[in-house]
């Protein structure tokens, strides 16, 4: 049994830069720069690793005026639910590093592609004092039709509210309601052979709900659950936010690569302790409210 059904498209080929998927209005698309910055020495990286983090600390700057919901009409101020939107790709604009040392970035609601030796995952490493004014590099693109045509389809269906909206149960008994319009109701007719049920021919009671066993509407939520929500590109932007660490599992305060060919310890002492260190990465992030 496969969830795919339940929105009804294929997965395209990998995709290579930032597109807008089918069903969605280009027009609504947000696109904003974010510069995450990053300025300490390396033993107050190590004392304070909360320092390693930059978040946005004004949320409305991802709101708008125009595009705030894929119906819209113009607002006097800005507005949206940045807990939910759909992520449709981040790229790396520009970088200005002086830490000595690689690092390895992390982004909120971006996996990553790029492995260390050790097995760590992230979206981005940075070289040694790296500099690059026109990066234009594509971290990440979302690339799943299927998915985004189930936010398309059901924007309002989250983890959280999968099996309580448009299912009612009844106490003692094994058998629930389920809307005609839950996402779980094409999955189970895509599958009716294998699941051996047919909807076509089952009664709508108050012309909106069907009656179907526990065991089976549990097995499609869990399918749903799965394979689809816990794969969509939705983001809360709210808690986005940039992160750094050294690569290869390596402390801040490790003198590795830092002190590399310095014998004299007062010398190592101040590259570690006395000289402050800066990120600067701009990052442009491209979304729509869903």
């Amino acid at each position: 049994m496969s969830a795919d059904a339940a929105s009804d498209a294929t997965t395209p080929v990998m995709q290579r830069d930032i597109v807008v998927p089918q069903g969605f209005d280009p027009s609504k698309v947000i696109t904003r720069k974010f510069l995450a910055s990053h300025s300490n020495t390396l033993s107050r990286m190590h004392a304070h690793p909360e320092e390693a983090m930059c978040k946005m600390m004004v949320n409305d700057v991802w709101q708008s005026k125009t595009r705030y919901a894929p119906d819209c009409t113009p607002s006097a101020h800005r507005q949206g639910d940045v807990s939910r939107v759909m992520l449709l790709g981040v790229k790396v604009k520009k970088v200005h590093s002086t830490f000595p040392c690689e690092l390895g970035v992390s982004l909120t609601g971006v996996k990553g592609n790029v492995y260390t030796s050790t097995g760590d995952r992230f979206a981005y490493t940075v070289a040694p004092n790296e500099a690059r004014y026109d990066a234009d590099e594509v971290i990440m693109a979302t690339d799943t039709a299927a998915s985004s045509e189930f936010m398309r389809m059901y924007p309002t269906t989250t983890q959280a509210n999968l099996r309580t909206n448009g299912i009612m149960t009844v106490p003692g008994e094994d058998f629930v309601y389920v809307s005609k319009d839950h996402p779980l109701v094409p999955l189970v007719q895509a599958n009716a052979e294998q699941l051996q049920v047919d909807l076509q021919s089952a009664p709508l009671m108050d012309g909106r709900f069907y009656k179907m066993a526990t065991p089976l509407v549990e097995r499609c939520l869990d399918e749903i659950d799965t394979n689809v929500l816990s794969k969509l590109p939705v983001v809360n932007l709210n808690n986005f936010g940039v992160k750094i660490q050294r690569l290869h599992g390596l402390p801040w305060n490790a003198k590795t690569e830092v002190c590399d060919g310095i014998l004299d310890r007062s010398t190592q002492k101040m590259m570690m302790n006395d000289i402050n260190r800066r990120l600067g990465l701009t990052l442009e992030v491209s979304y729509v409210f869903v």
